[in-house]
């Protein structure tokens, strides 16, 4: 059976885990100086669903199969038959600049109300384009332009 992994960029949620331990030294710090105080809480809080969520993205991979698409660990899986529809949309123009997330690729599952979103980002390696591919190999006749 063919199963092709995708990698999220390491480098990038290394960057949010710093910003993210900052929140929570800054917290702690408030805590040391200041005792019991909702700026406290809040710095400790917010650092740490940073790290959490940076934990999803360093650890990311969206896993393509015959039978359907999962991203992991936080994220979804779905089988090939429930995709109603897939588009790709470019979210930030022409420009060049942004190094986080330039494009997306949006599916349309049965029964949920929203699209399931996989960014450029979640697909660094091999590389989005390698994405789109193996998602065409298996669901082309639902892409939407």
């Amino acid at each position: 059976m063919d199963r092709v992994v995708f990698h999220s960029s390491r480098s990038k949620s290394a960057f949010g885990a710093v910003c993210s331990a900052i929140f929570v030294a800054i917290g702690l710090l408030c805590f040391t100086a200041g005792g019991l105080h909702a700026f406290s809480f809040a710095f400790t809080g917010l650092g740490c669903l940073g790290l959490a969520c940076v934990g999803c993205f360093f650890y990311g991979e969206v896993v393509i199969t015959q039978k359907g698409i999962e991203k992991k660990p936080c994220g979804f899986s779905v089988e090939w038959v429930e995709v109603e529809s897939w588009s790709i949309e470019d979210i930030c123009g022409t420009s060049e600049e942004d190094s986080f997330t330039r494009a997306t690729v949006s599916i349309h599952v049965r029964g949920r109300p929203l699209p399931i979103k996989i960014y450029d980002s979640d697909a660094t390696y091999p590389g989005f384009a390698q994405l789109i591919t193996e998602i065409r190999r298996y669901a082309e006749k639902r892409e939407k332009a």
